[in-house]
């Protein structure tokens, strides 16, 4: 009997050479400005995808936009390596049930850009989204809990860690899109009570009137750089050095983590009355809130920031910043309970005292959801 040959018969197979395979990933990128917190964001759907374009033109460079419209990824300025497109590219038309379907089916993907982008050394995922649309108010949980999963592999698991800026419709866009940004609203804010932190709303709605002249292209521009802009300043101020009062990355994550948080901002001139500060914190608070119906006294941490030229911080007397910051607990309702209050003063070379707030862990604006809710 022949001996039975050990000889196979295989055709031949062309394999990358896993060095060059390695080398087209594309690499974690650091941000190009000194920042307190790495944050990593994911903008989720058009909207998500013009905010976090907003963050990648200030100079964060942890960026992602996800989409299930090819088209939507059009002129935006994050690199392609740096998109990823769920399914056919043909989008999820306003249906969150595609939206949630879309990122789920491909969480491994998601998860992968993620790793080549953010690296291990990111601090905090921020999801960018609109509570309008189909792609961003249907995947937002979704994509919350993959980003959670991604920070519990690198070993932060321990802290809040992921949370969520979310765009609400107009009052315009009525109909399913008032009704499922209500339900993606309450979903968010019963996250913020458990491991959701920072969940920052932006009321489109209430930007519009405070900008009424603004066109229809440049309102939701408006929206997206202040909101986006605020957030930056904080970040930015946190690991800045001050002579007079620092305000720093501790104090910043603190107020962030006590989940649901808004921003304000006041320009001042000129100082020449205590009462200026006090009534410029009180205008910052009523009219920089990013959506409507928030009970600051509800809140449970804050912070106040003054940046202003060497020769106004120089000529203001301590007892107007004191009475300033009172002001600030008193909003936040200290004479109802024991808040924690950041303060913080950093020198500029603008002949302008600049007033930033951040007011966090307040109450579901009911007044804004029952609207919704109606459609």
């Amino acid at each position: 009997m022949a001996a039975e040959s050990n000889d196979l018969d295989l055709p031949d197979i062309q394999m990358p050479d896993p060095a060059c395979a390695v080398a087209t990933e594309p690499e974690v990128e650091e941000d190009q400005k000194k920042v307190a917190i790495k944050f990593g964001f994911i903008g989720l759907g058009q909207a998500g995808g013009k905010i976090a374009n907003e963050f990648w033109r200030l100079g964060y460079r942890r960026v992602l936009a996800i989409n299930t419209a090819s088209n939507d990824l059009a002129g935006l300025e994050i690199p392609p390596k740096r998109q990823l497109i769920l399914g056919d590219g043909s989008g999820a038309g306003k249906n969150p049930q595609r939206g949630s379907d879309a990122v789920r089916n491909q969480r491994e993907d998601v998860l992968s850009l993620m790793k080549r982008t953010f690296g291990d050394k990111v601090d905090r995922i921020l999801v960018l989204a609109s509570g309008g649309g189909g792609t961003g108010c249907g995947g937002s949980v979704e994509m919350v809990r993959i980003a959670q999963d991604y920070m519990k592999s690198l070993g932060k698991s321990g802290n809040r860690t992921v949370g969520v800026l979310l765009a609400l419709p107009k009052d315009s866009e009525k109909g399913a899109s008032q009704v499922n940004a209500a339900g993606l609203v309450k979903t968010l804010f019963d996250m913020a009570n458990q491991d959701l932190a920072p969940l920052i709303i932006v009321d489109n709605e209430q930007i519009a009137r405070q900008w009424p002249n603004a066109s229809v292209s440049d309102i939701f521009n408006l929206a997206n750089r202040n909101v986006v802009g605020l957030l930056d300043i904080f970040n930015t101020l946190a690991v800045r050095e001050s002579q007079f009062s620092s305000f720093d990355r501790a104090d910043l994550s603190s107020v962030l983590d006590t989940g649901a948080v808004c921003f304000g901002t006041t320009t001042l001139t000129q100082i020449s009355q205590s009462h200026e500060i006090s009534d410029a914190i009180r205008a910052n608070l009523n009219k920089g809130l990013l959506v409507e119906g928030v009970d600051l006294s509800t809140s449970k941490a804050g912070a106040g920031v003054l940046v202003g030229s060497k020769e106004i911080l120089g000529s203001i007397p301590n007892s107007f910043v004191d009475e300033a910051f009172k002001t600030l607990a008193r909003v936040m309702g200290s004479d109802k309970k024991t808040i924690t209050i950041h303060q913080g003063m950093f020198e500029t070379n603008k002949p302008k005292l600049f007033l930033y707030t951040i007011c966090g862990g307040w109450d579901l604006p009911q007044k804004r959801l029952e609207r919704m809710q109606r459609g």
